[in-house]
């Protein structure tokens, strides 16, 4: 399949076009992994962290847009850490995303270290979104049930 080039021209050219879409994707990569019987695991949700943020391109939009997508068939977090949490300032991170992933069961995570590194605080963050410690993400982690996917 070739993919339709974007306004730059570039899609046809960027890794991953013309990929099954997330929930198509999420299927394959959750069901199909097996516990140590063999049988097929059960996922209770993804943990998707991105340390980039929207200052290193389209892949952050993408990446916050496709955890929503993936959103409607699995749990999932979204975990801002480093340049990532750039993505949960007002007007630089997908606004509808951010909404959608906030609104669900996992939500819209930012790194306390990594805000407070850069001297922000909570409120100058989108609405919605949990200000947390890595201690969270270290217990998410270390549940049997949840997927890890580090950009």
């Amino acid at each position: 399949m070739t993919p339709a080039p974007d306004a730059t021209g570039e899609a046809a050219r960027r890794p991953g076009a013309g990929l099954a879409q997330p929930a198509a994707l999420a299927t394959g990569l959750l069901d199909g992994l097996a516990d140590g019987a063999g049988e097929p695991k059960q996922w209770r949700g993804v943990l998707i962290v991105d340390s980039q943020g929207p200052w290193a391109g389209p892949g952050s939009a993408r990446l916050v847009r496709d955890a929503a997508a993936l959103a409607a068939t699995v749990t999932v977090w979204l975990w801002l850490v480093g340049d990532g949490i750039s993505s949960a300032l007002p007007g630089a991170g997908p606004a509808d995303g951010l909404r959608a992933l906030s609104a669900g069961p996992g939500g819209v995570w930012v790194d306390g270290f990594s805000l407070a590194r850069r001297g922000l605080g909570a409120g100058d963050l989108v609405d919605g979104v949990t200000v947390v410690e890595v201690g969270a993400v270290a217990e998410l982690l270390l549940q049997p049930d949840v997927k890890a996917v580090w950009r």
